[in-house]
């Protein structure tokens, strides 16, 4: 059966705007009659990955994302080789092709005319078909400009697969010629509909997504809840002032620039549920691979915190209290803990106590089953980051 792993945190951030929506303001969330402040999962995730402990851990097992890896990795060093710049364009522009499935040209123009009817921007750029843009682009006709050469979509490439459009390039230039299809063909697979056999940890962990060609597609190991306060918020207004340093008021004695921005502070849950034995499927049967994975992500969860306007609220933080469970039971979060909003002076200690007794009750309730626990209790002073992640890698053994 599937081993699960729930992760479980409070994090308390003092004044910050740590995820901003179109008004920069706060992102906010209404839960229990009350507004909370919000993270998204897009967010933390990204903070996640990106973050020193996390590359550092797993240095050449991390991918990037982008879309301008034909520009970057294809059209860009062959121009550096010498390769006229019309070559070079119509050779790069063949690369699109590796990121998207054939379709006959009657079923392209179909999807063309229902793209131009849809007004909805985001569902136009998720059925985005790559390769459709070289085609409509004058400039591409003429190699004047290089729009048509970034992918319509970000696309997630592992350092495998990065490697592979590097070596192709690499031959291309030394045979003088454009690329084959088998060699784009390579990039994502080993043979025909077999994928190469360990793919980047990232990707592992929180999946890719190409509507273009769902065979490149992998689902995410890591589900990521959107962390929220658990308390109501009032979101303050930052009404802010920047002095010209040059300005001695002889002429202006106001300030060089005014702003406002939103700001607010709480104690956030977030929860996460890793599903093991998908993310160890994901990295071609590495188990010591996905263990360091584990190891890695948990203290980027505990430790890394998004970078929304840290510059000027310097919202660093670390998790004060962590609840791991792992078990082969269906899982579940604890946010119904914090449906009643936390009230009172100790919020940390009290949701602690909340989340406790939440999953307390749901054990009365459902069973504990094969589920085990551990948590570590900073605002006591209890446990710690090593022993529990020892448990979690240990498969839940206790200590």
């Amino acid at each position: 059966m599937t081993q699960f792993i729930q992760i479980h945190t409070l994090t308390s951030y003092s004044a910050s705007c740590l995820n901003r929506d179109d008004l920069n303001r706060p992102k906010t969330v209404r839960m229990g009659g009350v507004d909370r402040l919000r993270i998204s999962s897009q967010c933390i995730k990204r903070a996640w990955r990106t973050s020193d402990c996390f590359q550092s851990e797993l240095e050449g097992q991390i991918g990037a994302r982008s879309r301008r890896f034909i520009l970057d990795r294809v059209y860009a060093p062959l121009i550096a080789a010498g390769v006229e710049k019309e070559q070079a364009f119509q050779w790069s522009k063949t690369f699109i092709s590796a990121f998207q499935k054939e379709k006959k040209a009657e079923e392209r123009g179909k999807k063309k005319s229902k793209r131009q009817d849809d007004e909805d921007e985001e569902t136009t750029q998720e059925t985005f078909e790559m390769g459709e843009a070289a085609d409509q682009s004058p400039s591409a006709k003429k190699g004047e400009g290089l729009e048509p050469l970034a992918l319509p979509v970000l696309v997630h490439l592992s350092a495998q697969e990065i490697s592979a459009i590097d070596q192709i390039v690499k031959k291309m230039v030394a045979e003088k010629r454009g690329p084959q299809q088998a060699e784009l063909d390579s990039i994502f697979f080993e043979k025909k509909g077999v994928r190469h056999s360990k793919t980047a940890v990232d990707i592992s962990l929180f999946g890719r997504m190409l509507a273009a060609n769902a065979e490149l597609n992998f689902e995410a190991a890591c589900q990521v809840a959107h962390p929220i306060s658990v308390h109501g918020v009032a979101i303050e207004d930052d009404y802010f002032t920047a002095v010209d340093d040059l300005n001695i008021g002889k002429d202006h004695v106001g300030a060089g620039h005014l702003g406002e921005a939103g700001f607010g502070a709480a104690v956030f849950y977030s929860y996460l549920c890793i599903n093991k034995d998908l993310l160890i499927e994901n990295l071609g049967g590495d188990v010591d691979l996905a263990n360091k994975a584990l190891a890695a992500l948990l203290e980027a969860v505990v430790k890394v915190s998004p970078g929304g306007k840290q510059s000027s609220y310097a919202s660093r933080a670390y998790a004060s209290f962590v609840l791991a469970e792992v078990g082969q039971e269906q899982p579940r979060s604890l946010s119904v803990a914090f449906l009643d909003p936390i009230t009172g002076t100790d919020q940390g200690a009290r949701a602690a106590s909340r989340l406790v007794s939440t999953y307390e009750n749901f054990d009365k309730v459902y069973g504990l089953g094969s589920v085990r626990r551990m948590s570590y209790d900073a605002f006591k002073g209890q446990g710690s980051l090593k022993a529990l992640s020892e448990f979690v890698l240990g498969g839940g053994d206790h200590l």
